[in-house]
């Protein structure tokens, strides 16, 4: 698994999974892993990435609205995160 500096870089970047460490914690991430209720991810607009709990998925809309106080995120805007310091998640 490649580890990358920060998040936009593993998102503009072609692989498929990747790691980065992010407030001392190492995660992996998948792109090609959906997102559902329940679900961590990470997200990124224009405040940083935010490491969030997915309460619902619109796929129709192409939003992902997270369990905690922050914004919905556009569903390309966000990643799975499959494992947390190689326990899975």
């Amino acid at each position: 698994m490649i580890k990358f500096s920060s998040f936009m870089e593993f998102r503009q970047s072609p692989e498929k999974k990747g790691a980065i460490e992010m407030c001392g914690f190492l995660l992996e991430m998948n792109k090609d892993w959906g997102i559902s209720t329940g679900d961590s991810y990470i997200a990124e607009r224009n405040t940083g990435p935010h490491f969030l709990t997915c309460r619902e998925h619109n796929k129709e809309m192409g939003v992902v609205f997270p369990l905690e106080i922050a914004y919905a995120f556009d569903t390309g805007e966000c990643v799975r995160v499959v494992s947390v310091d190689g326990e899975k998640v």
